[in-house]
């Protein structure tokens, strides 16, 4: 039977290097974040409540930024989701039908 070979001391180095960098980038990501809604943009916020009813007609905030504000955007989420599901299925294959 074959021995296990250990790993060399330089792949040992390299792989805490790594796990020291990784530490060292979420400790970034993390703890230098700005506060919560620090970058809020309150303009466009303010303009969608202000003129969501006369610019789209519809009562529904939620629907007149979904559909009508966002509408590009929304519509290439939903390409998206078309698209994982038409996925999933061909790879699923007859069974999934």
């Amino acid at each position: 039977m074959a021995k296990a070979r250990a790993p060399g001391r330089k792949k040992t180095a390299f792989g805490a290097m790594l796990i020291v960098m990784l530490g060292f980038f979420l400790f970034m990501a993390v703890f230098l974040l700005p506060e919560y809604g620090a970058y809020q943009n309150k303009q466009v916020s303010d303009y969608y409540l202000e003129h969501g009813l006369e610019d789209t007609g519809s009562p529904s905030i939620v629907n007149a930024i979904v559909w009508d504000y966002r509408s590009y955007d929304t519509l290439g989420e939903e390409i998206v989701l078309v698209a994982a599901t038409i996925g999933i299925v061909l790879l699923a294959g007859r069974r999934f039908l």
